[in-house]
């Protein structure tokens, strides 16, 4: 039943792979007719189009490599002090392109001497995965808030976006191997699921779950606790 779940996954990673490269390819023939026929009036919406593409098909392709090294029991965890802020911000960077094309602002509400004990490379995987969900599902104009509470000796990290929401019948299917949830987003930006997932089981190697909250086309919050120090 695993393998059959498996092999269902990767048909659908497998799907999603073509379309960061079909439009690669698509767009590239373009681009070469245009220069050849000596028009450059496109070329850097072009370009821009290019590395949009590109970032889409190598973050799914990481994705899928972090997760097979958690399949593999390949995680190799180093737990260390790290100061929170550090690690949001690596994590930002990688998906704010994204942001500023849909003209979503991302908001900081923790602390800025905050130190948690965690995996940084883990912690910054699982960030810039939720954040790269929260980008995709919000709106032009929207907002995406990283907050972090201190509860004792744990630190509660809150990833919240003013999105379109997930259906209560299909929050039960956003963890399901067999049947990863995905929708387009908001740009009509495709996905596998997989981040989610990946998300679930890196949390798992840290002690931690996953908790989603959801209403429909008022935004989600996907949060999750980690040992302060």
């Amino acid at each position: 039943e695993l393998n059959a779940s498996k092999d269902k996954l990767f048909s659908i990673i497998a799907h999603d792979l073509k379309n960061p490269f079909s439009g690669l390819i698509n767009l590239s023939d373009i681009v070469l007719n245009d220069v050849r026929a000596g028009k450059f009036e496109h070329i850097e919406e072009y370009a821009a189009l290019l590395k949009t593409f590109s970032l889409q098909g190598y973050k799914l392709l990481i994705n899928l490599l972090d997760w097979a090294k958690v399949q593999s029991n390949s995680v190799q965890i180093k737990l260390e002090s790290v100061k929170l802020n550090e690690i949001v911000e690596l994590s930002k960077a990688l998906v704010e392109p994204f942001a500023i094309q849909k003209k979503i602002t991302i908001v900081y509400r923790f602390q800025e001497d905050m130190r948690i004990m965690t995996d940084s490379n883990i912690l910054q995987t699982v960030l810039r995965n939720l954040l790269g969900n929260a980008v995709k599902f919000t709106p032009v104009g929207g907002v995406i808030t990283i907050s972090a509470k201190r509860t004792e000796d744990k630190i509660t990290i809150g990833v919240q976006d003013t999105g379109v929401g997930i259906r209560p019948e299909n929050l039960k299917r956003l963890f399901h191997i067999d049947s990863p949830f995905s929708t387009n987003g908001t740009a009509n930006e495709f996905g596998s699921g997989l981040g989610l997932i990946l998300c679930r089981d890196f949390l798992r190697k840290l002690g931690s779950e996953i908790q989603v909250e959801s209403e429909v086309g008022k935004g989600s919050m996907f949060s999750f606790s980690l040992p302060t120090t």
